[in-house]
Protein backbone atom coordinates (compact mmCIF):
# COMPACT_ATOMS: atom_id res chain seq x y z
CA UNK A 1 0.00 0.00 0.00
CA UNK A 2 1.37 3.08 -1.05
CA UNK A 3 0.60 7.09 -0.14
CA UNK A 4 1.61 9.78 -2.32
CA UNK A 5 1.74 13.71 -1.81
CA UNK A 6 2.72 16.75 -3.80
CA UNK A 7 1.78 20.36 -3.59
CA UNK A 8 1.13 22.04 -6.64
CA UNK A 9 4.82 23.70 -6.83
CA UNK A 10 6.66 20.45 -6.07
CA UNK A 11 8.18 21.68 -3.51
CA UNK A 12 6.63 19.47 -0.86
CA UNK A 13 6.74 15.89 -1.46
CA UNK A 14 5.76 13.06 0.55
CA UNK A 15 5.54 9.01 0.07
CA UNK A 16 4.31 6.44 2.57
CA UNK A 17 4.56 2.45 1.65
CA UNK A 18 3.24 -0.60 3.67
CA UNK A 19 4.42 -3.90 2.95
CA UNK A 20 2.62 -6.65 5.14
CA UNK A 21 4.95 -9.45 3.67
CA UNK A 22 8.40 -8.52 3.05
CA UNK A 23 11.91 -10.33 2.84
CA UNK A 24 14.91 -9.89 4.35
CA UNK A 25 18.60 -11.52 3.19
CA UNK A 26 21.77 -10.95 5.64
CA UNK A 27 24.84 -12.27 3.75
CA UNK A 28 28.55 -12.44 4.96
CA UNK A 29 30.39 -13.07 2.20
CA UNK A 30 34.19 -12.06 3.99
CA UNK A 31 35.63 -15.09 5.75
CA UNK A 32 37.27 -12.56 8.07
CA UNK A 33 34.14 -11.23 9.58
CA UNK A 34 32.10 -13.89 12.21
CA UNK A 35 28.63 -14.45 10.83
CA UNK A 36 27.56 -14.64 14.52
CA UNK A 37 27.72 -11.14 14.88
CA UNK A 38 24.95 -10.69 12.46
CA UNK A 39 22.98 -13.52 14.02
CA UNK A 40 23.97 -15.99 10.80
CA UNK A 41 24.23 -19.65 12.28
CA UNK A 42 27.56 -20.63 12.46
CA UNK A 43 28.32 -22.61 9.08
CA UNK A 44 26.43 -20.40 6.77
CA UNK A 45 26.94 -17.21 5.15
CA UNK A 46 23.26 -15.75 5.17
CA UNK A 47 19.52 -15.19 6.84
CA UNK A 48 16.81 -15.30 5.50
CA UNK A 49 13.56 -13.48 7.26
CA UNK A 50 10.17 -12.91 6.41
CA UNK A 51 8.08 -10.00 8.29
CA UNK A 52 6.51 -6.66 7.13
CA UNK A 53 8.03 -3.38 6.39
CA UNK A 54 6.77 -0.12 6.13
CA UNK A 55 8.77 3.13 4.26
CA UNK A 56 8.35 6.88 4.51
CA UNK A 57 10.16 9.35 2.12
CA UNK A 58 9.55 13.10 2.60
CA UNK A 59 11.73 16.22 0.56
CA UNK A 60 11.01 19.62 0.73
CA UNK A 61 12.55 22.61 -1.54
CA UNK A 62 12.86 25.18 1.03
CA UNK A 63 14.84 27.97 -1.69
CA UNK A 64 15.97 27.28 -5.25
CA UNK A 65 19.24 26.15 -3.74
CA UNK A 66 18.94 24.45 -0.46
CA UNK A 67 16.74 21.35 -0.08
CA UNK A 68 15.79 18.66 3.04
CA UNK A 69 15.10 15.00 2.59
CA UNK A 70 14.26 12.68 4.84
CA UNK A 71 13.80 8.44 4.78
CA UNK A 72 12.30 6.52 7.25
CA UNK A 73 12.55 2.49 6.50
CA UNK A 74 12.07 0.02 9.07
CA UNK A 75 11.65 -3.92 8.64
CA UNK A 76 10.81 -6.50 11.38
CA UNK A 77 9.90 -10.21 11.43
CA UNK A 78 7.39 -10.25 14.16
CA UNK A 79 11.02 -11.49 16.57
CA UNK A 80 13.26 -8.56 16.07
CA UNK A 81 12.83 -5.14 14.24
CA UNK A 82 15.46 -2.89 12.35
CA UNK A 83 15.13 0.97 11.26
CA UNK A 84 17.43 3.21 9.52
CA UNK A 85 16.54 7.21 9.14
CA UNK A 86 18.60 9.12 6.83
CA UNK A 87 18.23 12.70 6.99
CA UNK A 88 20.11 14.97 4.11
CA UNK A 89 20.26 18.56 3.64
CA UNK A 90 21.89 19.70 0.06
CA UNK A 91 23.43 23.60 -0.20
CA UNK A 92 24.16 24.53 -3.19
CA UNK A 93 26.05 27.71 -2.90
CA UNK A 94 26.76 28.52 -6.26
CA UNK A 95 27.00 26.38 -9.68
CA UNK A 96 30.93 25.34 -8.65
CA UNK A 97 30.74 24.91 -5.06
CA UNK A 98 27.63 22.52 -3.04
CA UNK A 99 27.30 20.83 0.68
CA UNK A 100 25.52 18.38 2.00
CA UNK A 101 24.97 17.49 6.04
CA UNK A 102 23.65 14.11 6.53
CA UNK A 103 23.09 12.12 9.06
CA UNK A 104 21.71 8.44 9.25
CA UNK A 105 20.38 6.73 12.54
CA UNK A 106 20.13 2.81 12.86
CA UNK A 107 18.59 0.80 15.38
CA UNK A 108 18.69 -2.95 15.32
CA UNK A 109 17.06 -4.81 18.19
CA UNK A 110 19.38 -8.04 16.83
CA UNK A 111 22.69 -6.83 17.54
CA UNK A 112 24.56 -8.72 20.35
CA UNK A 113 25.37 -7.13 23.09
CA UNK A 114 28.71 -5.67 23.08
CA UNK A 115 28.70 -2.24 25.37
CA UNK A 116 25.94 0.47 26.24
CA UNK A 117 24.76 1.31 22.92
CA UNK A 118 24.58 -1.64 20.79
CA UNK A 119 21.78 -1.42 18.96
CA UNK A 120 21.68 2.14 17.84
CA UNK A 121 24.16 3.20 15.37
CA UNK A 122 24.52 6.86 14.48
CA UNK A 123 26.49 8.54 11.93
CA UNK A 124 27.06 11.93 10.53
CA UNK A 125 29.32 13.31 7.34
CA UNK A 126 29.47 17.04 6.20
CA UNK A 127 30.80 17.32 2.59
CA UNK A 128 31.95 20.17 0.35
CA UNK A 129 31.66 19.43 -2.92
CA UNK A 130 33.12 20.55 -6.16
CA UNK A 131 31.68 20.13 -9.48
CA UNK A 132 31.71 21.12 -13.25
CA UNK A 133 29.69 20.64 -16.70
CA UNK A 134 30.73 19.66 -19.40
CA UNK A 135 28.53 21.46 -22.36
CA UNK A 136 27.59 18.87 -24.99
CA UNK A 137 28.02 19.78 -28.94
Amino acid sequence: MTYNYANKKKTITFDASLAPLSYSLKTCINHDIDPGKYNIKPGHRTLHSFGSSAEVKFFWRLTYNITYSSRLFAFTDYDTAQADWENKVNFEINRFLATQIYVHARYDSSTPKDGDWHKLQLKEIISVGLSYKFSTI
